[in-house]
């Protein structure tokens, strides 16, 4: 993003000078295998990323690490590596451990985000699901289908069985 590296790292990512590795900004301690997610809002770009092992969320302004929202992950503690997709207004988060399949809707603000709408069609746990043409694509990590939903409902179009851990299988 520019001359910034952004990472899932920190409470809440951190970004480094991509020409000398320096730290930029760092919000505090922890990890997340998130990959940050950025997007334009107003004059700023934010970038969602994952706050820690268990899937908690944050919007930081990747020009000085300022966390403009958050939520916390609505699975119980499950953990969570599945990316943060953002669009039409909503961050997208998903998990598929512990306690079944979660995919939530948060409406996008500032300070703590509400949720907008919660589903169990979707709960990716490794993969990270895509969001192409309008339609959200990935995987149910507790039954092994690959899903399309709709992201604006968490609505299913349609679902595809596999076996084993793979639909491919």
């Amino acid at each position: 993003e520019g001359n910034l590296l952004l990472f899932c790292f920190g409470d809440a990512g951190a970004a480094l000078n991509k020409d000398t590795g320096a730290k930029v900004w760092c919000n505090g301690q922890g990890t997340s295998y998130m990959t940050p997610y950025v997007y334009t809002s107003g004059p700023d770009r934010i970038a969602a990323m994952g706050r820690n092992m268990t899937g908690d969320g944050a919007g930081v302004r990747v020009s000085d690490g300022t966390i403009m929202w958050s939520f916390t992950s609505p699975a119980d503690g499950a953990f969570s590596s599945t990316d943060l997709i953002v669009y039409n207004n909503k961050v997208l988060y998903s998990s598929g451990y512990y306690n079944g399949p979660t995919c939530v809707a948060f409406a996008l603000g500032s300070g703590t985000l509400a949720q907008a709408w919660n589903t169990g069609v979707l709960g990716s746990r490794c993969t990270p699901n895509v969001l192409y043409n309008n339609y959200v694509y990935g995987t149910d990590g507790c039954s092994y289908t690959l899903v399309c939903m709709n992201p604006d409902t968490g609505e299913q179009i349609w679902r595809q069985a596999g076996t084993g851990n793979s639909v491919y299988d």
